[in-house]
């Protein structure tokens, strides 16, 4: 039996794909709260790019109202790559992406969940009725 490397990233890839899931479906929630039609999110540009979802908030809610940290935005922003070059659901879209994760920079994954944490109450005060 291979022994596991704790830099596998077969092993990582599960964690992140997680994360970022639950960052895209946040960021789609806050937006639907706002009042951003449901067929905008399911559509490209939209549909799974952190960035643009990250952009599309801060656009609706304006500039007065900091929906998130900086530093949780900057760790977002970092998984979007990422997320473009897998298919986290059904693994690599080629064999040569694999090669071509040691190009992307990959935020601390203690830093990517702190992000997805950060985001939850914002999510809550906008989507659920007091």
């Amino acid at each position: 039996m291979a022994e596991a490397c704790p830099n596998d990233v077969r092993l990582i890839l599960p964690k992140y794909m997680l994360v970022r899931r639950s960052l895209d479906l946040g960021l789609k929630s806050l937006l639907l709260g706002i009042g951003v039609p449901a067929n905008d999110l399911n559509r490209k540009p939209l549909n799974h790019d952190l960035k643009l979802l990250i952009e599309k908030c801060a656009d609706v809610l304006g500039p007065s109202e900091a929906f998130i940290g900086h530093e949780h935005q900057e760790t977002i922003w970092d998984l979007a790559p990422p997320g473009a070059m897998f298919y986290f659901r059904y693994g690599y879209r080629d064999p040569g992406t694999f090669s071509a994760l040691s190009l992307v920079r990959v935020p601390p994954f203690d830093d990517a969940l702190e992000a997805a944490r950060a985001l939850l109450p914002v999510v809550r005060s906008k989507t659920i009725p007091r």
